[in-house]
């Protein structure tokens, strides 16, 4: 134990070089000894923040022993206490006195190992923050300055965060936060005067502020400029620590900002209003604001339209100036301030105004953006208002045909591809009204002249129709249109009735004969003079009469043709008699004149006699040899006997025939139609039909009827 004693104190006489006087006294053994016997190094008291001392240490147990404070001590009063303790320790040896020795071998240790490394710290760490406090003194008063300072009051002097200063200016944050880094072992009682001297700097500062922006929002201009200076004062106000200063100075700013906003947006004309920073960011934040739309041939920012950028600001993007466009700057520079300002502070980040600018931040830096959307704005106004002109000279456009021009000209405006569909739609109904009253007027004009056409007779439908297909095209739009046929086929239908008896008339004198039939066929046409009839239900009679009137001139040219084929054959009364066709009975004359249709000549013709019950036809199929058929009677349906070919004879053989090839035969040579009929009518071309033979004259006036388009049977 005596040997530890003398080490320490040894140690502690090294630590010190020239040694001056102590200024401690020098107790007796026994006052020394009682306070050895205090120490304690678990036993602690605070001297600064970062740095404990034994209690034993304090000032009203040290003092009163050795008559100076331990922080005021020297290594000279460490060292002579030392030696003092060393001395009272080895009078406790040679008393065998081993609870004070121990005491005092402790207390020597502790009071070595304490207050030389304590007090040397605490001296530097208060040169440090005199020094810092001394720059701080020099620092002009500024709210960027009381935010540092707040930093440093409010924070844990034990463990500075330099988080705490982020965001502040460089030769502000510097000798604040090596005040901040001396603090932790700066004695307590050095750091108070510290502390209350700058907390008394943050009140001169907030009182400043207070007033500047007091005195800012009183001398706010009622401009743009003024709702900037205003609300750039009130930003500054959340430097200020008085609850109660800070919310009437935050009120009468609000009260200025609504004064001059709604005084701007009463104003004529219209001028830049700025808006609060909240608004601005729920504008640029909105749905769809960065969604392109198609403007003027450009593509803008939903945000940019008039519908959402006027109710804002006040103005229409177009309007605004090149002041406006800085102070629109200024403002996005105060609002992104303002947001982020908040975002730091505790919870900030939930506000409305960081969640807004979040969401709508692009506006930050939007200068391109915005340069953009004025040209675009700009050029669609100018197209507006091209559109608005073009309108103007639609509307007063006269009523009359002579408008439709100029009215398709105005039409094709090359401004509309400039404007919004809205717009376009907008301008399209204008032209579709004035296209619509141009065709009213055109359809009443047209309709009257109906009642000018007079019809006395069957050439005068030809007037009227006519009229109506000039008159028609007048009307520019289709319900005018429909309008006046609809009047003109009434007027037609009484018409073509009151001269029905007249066409009726008429049809009947056509001859029986060939030119007949071309006449009949075309009488509606030639005979009222209207080409194009088959559009007009006035003349469904009139087709009727004539396509009646035709078949029966047909019928009866084709019956004087198979008569003379008859004749020319002398079939005489077997004309009557029955033939098997392959489909049904038919009469032998109509059989004959149907094979003569088919291209097949009818050479000759004997019938059954006295003494033969076989009746013998020669016909020549088409390019083919002559054939001699034999045919007699015979029951092809019940109860019902009638003729039916049983033989057939050419020039190499003769054979019999089945019932089912009888059929084939009359099927193809009688019943069935020719599948080119032009081919067999072509040896028959430029021939006149009563130089012909009886045989070839019903092939020639079917090829003839077939060539004028007629049934080409005749039937």
């Amino acid at each position: 134990m005596k040997r530890a004693l003398l080490v320490a104190a040894i140690l502690i006489l090294q630590a010190g070089t020239a040694l001056a006087a102590p200024q401690i006294k020098l107790p007796e053994c026994d006052v020394v000894n009682a306070w050895a016997g205090q120490v304690n190094p678990a036993d602690t008291y605070s001297i600064a923040p970062q740095l404990n001392m034994p209690r034993a240490f304090d000032d009203s147990r040290l003092v009163p022993v050795f008559g100076v404070p331990a922080l005021s001590w020297t290594v000279e009063d460490v060292q002579a206490a030392s030696q003092a303790m060393v001395k009272c320790y080895q009078e406790a040896g040679k008393r065998r006195d081993a609870i004070v020795a121990n005491a005092l071998a402790a207390a020597n240790r502790t009071l070595g190992g304490t207050l030389p490394r304590f007090n040397a710290a605490l001296q530097k760490s208060k040169a440090d923050a005199d020094a810092a406090k001394k720059e701080i003194d020099a620092l002009p008063n500024s709210a960027e300055l009381d935010r540092a300072l707040e930093a440093l009051l409010k924070s844990n002097p034990a463990a500075p965060d330099g988080n705490a200063y982020r965001g502040l200016p460089r030769e502000l944050v510097e000798p604040v936060w090596r005040l901040a880094r001396a603090v932790p072992m700066l004695a307590n009682n050095e750091r108070e005067p510290i502390y209350k001297a700058l907390g008394e700097r943050r009140a001169t500062i907030q009182a400043g502020l207070s007033d500047e922006a007091g005195k800012a929002i009183a001398a706010a201009p009622a401009d743009a400029s003024g709702v900037l200076g205003v609300m750039e004062a009130r930003q500054r106000l959340a430097a200020i620590g008085d609850a109660a200063t800070k919310s009437r100075m935050e009120q009468s700013a609000d009260q200025r900002l609504k004064q001059i906003r709604d005084a701007l947006r009463q104003a004529k004309p219209a001028a830049w209003v700025p808006p609060d920073c909240v608004d601005l960011y729920r504008w640029s934040g909105a749905t769809n604001a960065t969604a392109g739309v198609g403007l003027a041939g450009r593509s803008l920012m939903t945000a940019f339209l008039d519908e959402r950028a006027v109710p804002l600001f006040g103005l229409s993007i177009a309007d605004w100036s090149d002041q406006d466009m800085t102070k629109f700057k200024s403002l996005r520079v105060l609002c992104q301030g303002q947001a982020q300002a908040l975002a730091a502070m505790p919870g900030g980040a939930n506000s409305e105004l960081v969640q807004l600018a979040n969401r709508g931040r692009w506006v930050d830096g939007a200068d391109q953006q915005i340069a953009d959307a004025k040209l675009t704005v700009t050029a669609y106004r100018q197209a507006q208002q091209a559109v608005a002109v073009a309108t103007a000279k639609v509307e007063a456009l006269p009523n009359t045909a002579a408008s439709l021009v100029p009215l398709s000209q105005l039409a094709n405006d090359p401004a509309q591809a400039q404007v919004s569909q809205e717009d376009r739609v907008k301008f399209a109904n204008v032209i579709n009204a004035k296209r619509a009253a141009i065709g009213a007027q055109a359809t009443e004009a047209a309709v009257k002249g109906l009642a000018d056409v007079k019809v006395a007779s069957l050439a005068d439908l030809g007037k009227l129709w006519t009229y109506a297909v000039q008159a028609g095209g007048t009307i520019p739009d289709q319900r005018g249109q429909q309008t006046f046929f609809g009047a003109f086929s009434k007027a037609m239908d009484e018409a073509a009735g009151k001269m029905l008896p007249e066409f009726q008339s008429k049809l009947a004198a056509l001859p029986a004969s060939i030119e007949g039939i071309g006449q009949a066929n075309m009488a509606v046409a030639k005979l009222t003079g209207v080409a194009d009839i088959g559009r007009l239900p006035a003349f469904t009679a009139y087709r009727e009469a004539a396509k009646t009137r035709t078949d029966a001139i047909v019928k009866t040219v084709r019956t004087e043709a198979c008569d003379g084929l008859l004749s020319s054959l002398s079939v005489g009364s077997d004309a009557k008699l029955e033939v098997w066709d392959g489909y049904k009975a038919r009469s032998l004359g109509d059989f004959l004149c149907g094979l003569a249709e088919n291209a097949n000549t009818v050479n000759a013709y004997s019938g059954a006699g006295m003494f033969s019950s076989t009746t013998t036809l020669k016909l020549t199929p088409h390019m083919e040899s002559l054939q001699t058929v034999s045919l007699h009677k015979a029951e092809v349906q019940a109860g019902k006997p009638m003729l039916i070919g049983f033989q057939i004879k050419d020039a190499n053989q003769e054979r019999k025939l089945s019932v089912e090839e009888w059929e084939q035969i009359a099927r193809v040579s009688v019943v069935g139609h020719m599948s080119d009929l032009s081919y067999f009518c072509k040896r028959l071309e430029n021939t006149v039909p009563d130089k012909l033979p009886a045989a070839d004259r019903i092939l020639w006036l079917r090829c003839a009827l077939h060539a004028g388009g007629l049934d080409d049977r005749g039937r």
